[in-house]
């Protein structure tokens, strides 16, 4: 089996403690006693740990996104908005606005994951991602 760094990560996912070596830079010699991982285990593993890789540049861009938002209205933050809709304040409304659309991107984006995974769509970029986030108003 041809080995590369994603592979060695995939079966250290599925058995964190295997015995293996690389040998001539591409093909995994086993030592551990228990069975090798198989090649169609290998390869779900392998797509699992992209799909939590793109979920971390999602993650990410949809923060930097929110965040942009947030300065864009004078507020230093996401998290600084959040901190004054629980008591009266003169930004209360405001901040709960903007808030309520924080939790809204987040549901939006929990939607295009799930239609990821069920196979409903192909993966986007980011910038699809971005453009599909309710807007602002």
């Amino acid at each position: 089996m041809i080995i590369d760094e994603l592979t060695a990560a995939a079966v250290y996912s599925i058995l964190p403690d295997a015995k293996f070596h690389i040998e001539n830079m591409a093909d995994i010699v086993w030592e551990d006693d228990r069975d090798m991982p198989t090649e169609q285990d290998i390869a779900n593993a392998v797509i699992q740990l992209k799909i939590k890789g793109s979920e971390n540049m999602f993650t990410e861009a949809i923060d930097e996104y929110i965040g942009s938002v947030a300065k864009s209205n004078g507020y230093t933050n996401i998290i600084s908005v959040r901190s004054y809709t629980g008591f009266d304040n003169p930004f209360q409304q405001d901040c709960t606005k903007l808030a309520k659309w924080s939790a809204d991107c987040w549901v939006k984006a929990g939607e295009i994951k799930d239609d990821v995974l069920a196979g409903n769509r192909a993966m986007p970029t980011v910038e699809q991602v971005i453009a599909e986030m309710p807007v602002y108003q």
